[in-house]
C-alpha cells in the first residue's frame, strides 16, 4: 500500500471511490450516477487547484489502483483551539474490511503537523455508530453534537470528535512501530526517485546544484584521512560524494553506509557493487558496529525527542574512534516552521547548536551550507568522541 498527496490527475479516480464508497460499485452505471459521477469529478477538481490550506490524500494498492483518499484543512477551525479539520474520507466499499481509514488519518494527522497544526476536529452523522467506535479507538474526545444544516429545511445531527494534541495521533505508542513506520516513509520516497537523479534517492529535492551546495558541507568537516560511515546511507550517494568532495582537498576518505532499511541497502549495492560489503543493516540506536569510524554523520531526526541524548551518546561512545567526530547534520537550519517535513515524534529543531546545548553535548566546531536559489541552510555540528571508547 502507498499513500501520496493528490494530484489533478487523480480527479477521475477520486470520483470513483467516492461513489463507491456510497455503495454504488456496481456497473454499468445509471443516468443518474453518471451525472453523480461527473459532479464529483468536478468537485475533486475545484478543491485541488483551488484549496491551497487543502491536504488531499490517496491510498493506492501495488498496482496503483485507489482504493481511498482523505481530505484536511489547516487553519482555524469554528470551534477554538482546534486548527485543522479532517473533512473527507472514503474508502472503496469493496476494502472497507483492511485497516485503510485509520492508516489515512494517521497519514493526513501527519501532514497536518508538519505544516503547522497542533490539534483537530472531525464531525460525523450521529446516526452513525460505527464511526463513533472507530473514532474513539483513535483516541478522539467527544466534544459535543449539533443540527448541521443541510439545504434549505434538512438538517442532520452531527458528532463532533477532536484531538487536542495532533501528534499523539500520528505517533505509534511501541518504539518498534514507531521505526518501523519511519523505514516505510523513507522507502516509499526514495526507492520510488528516478535512477539518473540520485541525490532524490537520499533526500534531497531540487536539481544537483542545491544538493552539492547543502551536502558538501559533511565533507568539509572530514580535515584528515580516515573511515567514515553515513548513518542513513540510503542509496550511498552521498558516501559517493563525500570521498570525491574530500579528495579534491587532497583528503582520502573510506566510506561505510547504514541504513535501517534493506530495500535501500539493496538499492546502494546494486549502485555501488565496490562497496557491496561496506553496507550494513540495522538501527543505529542498537546496531552494535563491527568497527570504529574517524567520522560518522547523523541526524537527530533518526530517533523520538526523548531519545536524542541516548542516541548522541551511543555513537560517540561506541561507534567513533578515541580522536573521532560525530557530524550532527541539521538541513533545515533557521526554518521559520522546523516541524515541516519531519515525522511526529521528532524534535522540531530550528537551531541545532541550540538542541545540542540544551541536551547537555559540547560542540566543537561546525560547518555551513546555503543554497543560494531558495535559501535554504546546512549546519553540521562537531560533536568530540565520548569518553568510553
Amino acid at each position: 500500500m502507498n499513500i501520496r498527496i493528490a494530484t489533478l490527475a487523480d480527479c477521475d479516480a477520486l470520483a470513483i471511490v467516492q461513489l463507491n464508497s456510497y455503495g454504488h460499485h456496481r456497473l454499468p452505471l445509471d443516468a443518474f450516477l453518471q451525472r453523480q459521477l461527473v459532479r464529483m469529478h468536478q468537485d475533486w477538481h475545484d478543491l485541488l487547484l483551488t484549496q491551497d490550506n487543502a491536504i488531499v490524500l490517496v491510498v493506492e494498492d501495488d498496482a496503483r489502483t485507489m482504493l481511498g483518499c482523505i481530505v484536511g484543512y489547516v487553519g482555524p477551525t469554528d470551534m477554538k483551539p482546534y486548527n485543522s479539520e479532517l473533512s473527507t474520507l472514503h474508502v472503496h466499499i469493496e476494502y472497507q474490511h483492511l485497516d485503510l481509514r485509520r492508516r489515512l488519518v494517521t497519514a493526513l494527522a501527519e501532514r497536518l503537523w508538519q505544516a503547522g497544526a497542533d490539534s483537530l476536529i472531525f464531525n460525523y452523522a450521529s446516526s452513525n455508530s460505527a464511526e463513533q467506535v472507530f473514532y474513539e479507538a483513535l483516541g478522539g474526545l467527544r466534544l459535543g453534537e449539533y443540527a448541521f444544516q443541510i439545504g434549505e429545511n434538512n438538517f442532520v445531527d452531527v458528532t463532533r470528535y477532536g484531538w487536542p494534541n495532533i501528534e499523539k495521533l500520528c505517533v505509534p505508542e511501541n518504539i518498534d512501530d514507531w521505526f518501523a513506520h519511519v523505514r516505510e516513509v523513507l522507502e516509499t520516497s526514495y526507492i520510488t526517485a528516478p535512477d539518473d537523479q540520485p541525490w532524490l534517492q537520499s533526500g534531497q529535492s531540487g536539481p544537483y546544484p542545491r544538493w552539492e551546495a547543502l551536502r558538501k558541507p559533511t565533507a568539509d568537516c572530514m580535515n584528515h584521512d580516515g573511515t567514515f560511515l553515513d548513518i542513513g546511507c540510503a542509496n550511498g550517494y552521498l558516501m559517493e560524494c563525500c570521498v570525491r568532495w574530500a579528495a579534491e582537498r587532497g583528503v582520502r576518505i573510506e566510506p561505510y553506509g547504514l541504513d535501517y532499511s534493506d530495500k535501500l541497502v539493496a538499492l546502494a549495492r546494486r549502485r555501488l557493487p565496490q562497496w557491496a560489503d561496506r553496507f550494513f543493516i540495522g538501527n543505529a540506536l542498537t546496531w552494535q558496529p563491527p568497527m570504529r569510524f574517524d567520522f560518522v554523520r547523523t541526524e537527530l531526526v533518526y530517533v523520538p525527542a526523548d531519545l536524542e541524548r541516548e542516541y548522541i551518546d551511543v555513537l560517540r561512545t561506541t561507534y567513533l574512534n578515541p580522536a573521532g567526530k560525530l557530524l550532527i547534520a541539521q538541513y533545515g537550519e533557521g526554518n521559520d516552521n522546523p516541524q515541516a517535513g519531519l515525522l511526529p515524534g521528532c524534535h522540531p529543531t530550528r537551531f541545532i547548536l541550540e538542541r545540542l546545548t540544551d541536551l547537555g553535548i559540547p560542540v566543537i566546531g561546525y560547518k555551513d551550507g546555503v543554497d543560494a536559489v531558495k535559501g535554504r541552510r546546512t549546519r553540521i555540528a562537531i560533536v568530540a568522541a565520548g569518553a568510553e571508547n
